[in-house]
């Protein structure tokens, strides 16, 4: 298996459609996108992404940010063959890596071909090479004590977790929680912004996370750790061309008063 990397647009922060196109060939099984993208960016093009790859009979993987899902629409909506994404944001806490539940659905079509068990390649604390079971039936759950592996229990509080939070917001709380995300992520871009040396480096619309280059993206974040703030995602090493970029986050538990603070500390530095 070879995995390809296609361009994104410089401008606009999606994917460039025409180095896409250049990138398919008969050979491609299946493409995979982020909608949101990693820059935060939301695709526009996703019709025109959707009928490249089905006239090139591949599979269309799409990866997600669940609370997006609230004012965008759901990747089955403009069809998406398979959906994964990571649901440590529906309720779950923050911590430093513990377990988590990850999201994954598929078209009907597909639904008896899933497997059994996805077991995926990782590395230990020692860099080894480590195996880890990413997806798993529900044969542990059903038999119970006569199961022959019974290994998930974290995962399966996370889902619980996950479900009951979800049943709390419903459908309307769901879609407020989004376009509360949406909304922060447009403010402080624009508050940011409106401080000299700092700019936006796309153009494209973004949910709850955005990418600004400033003079000295590391001296940034050092400063702002010493005032108790984590700065954003460094991108030089990822992507040389976005020297001095940071990509910021901002969610529904970010205050007012905790976003006026930041900024206060950045119009320092």
């Amino acid at each position: 298996m070879k995995l390809k990397e296609f361009a994104y647009n410089k401008k606009t922060g999606e994917i460039d459609i025409e180095d896409l196109k250049k990138k398919i060939d008969k050979d491609s099984s299946c493409i995979y996108i982020e909608n949101p993208n990693f820059f935060g960016i939301f695709e526009q093009k996703v019709d025109e992404i959707r009928e490249l790859i089905a006239n090139n009979q591949s599979l269309f993987i799409v990866g997600v940010d669940p609370i997006s899902l609230g004012i965008a629409k759901s990747p089955g909506e403009y069809g998406a063959d398979i959906v994964v994404g990571e649901g440590r944001c529906l309720g779950n806490s923050i911590d430093f890596g513990g377990s988590s539940l990850g999201i994954f659905a598929c078209k009907n079509d597909f639904l008896r071909q899933i497997p059994g068990r996805l077991i995926g390649i990782t590395k230990d604390i020692d860099g080894n090479r480590a195996f880890c079971m990413t997806l798993q039936t529900r044969e542990q759950h059903i038999r119970r004590g006569r199961a022959t592996s019974n290994i998930c229990t974290n995962e399966g509080v996370c889902a619980l977790a996950a479900t009951v939070y979800l049943s709390w917001l419903g459908s309307s709380g769901f879609q407020e929680l989004s376009k509360i995300n949406f909304l922060k992520g447009k403010e402080l871009a624009e508050k940011i912004t409106s401080i000299n040396g700092y700019e936006k480096v796309f153009s494209g619309v973004h949910f709850n996370e955005f990418v600004i280059r400033c003079e000295n993206a590391k001296k940034v974040n050092k400063e702002l750790v010493k005032n108790n703030f984590h700065g954003g995602l460094i991108l030089d090493d990822m992507f040389p061309e976005l020297k001095n970029c940071i990509l910021f986050g901002v969610t529904e538990m970010h205050t007012n008063e905790i976003v006026s603070n930041f900024i206060k500390n950045l119009r320092e530095i």
